[in-house]
């Protein structure tokens, strides 16, 4: 919980940092472009340190959500 907390902390304030300093350099639609590059890098990130999935996926029909 407190890794969470951190991070969400710790990403808004980059967050707010970063798009103030490409805004006043660049313009604020350029603060939407980079905020959305380094979204896209901490995913790619986050996928590739993520372990394989190691279960066998269930083989036959799978149950209705709304039956």
């Amino acid at each position: 919980m407190s890794i969470y907390v951190s991070g969400t902390a710790l990403g808004g304030f980059l967050g707010r940092i970063t798009a103030g300093l490409v805004a006043e350099h660049f313009n604020w639609r350029w603060s939407f472009v980079t905020l959305t590059a380094y979204t896209l890098l901490g995913a790619a990130l986050v996928g590739r340190w993520l372990p394989a999935e190691t279960r066998p996926m269930p083989s036959g029909p799978r149950p209705a959500l709304f039956a």
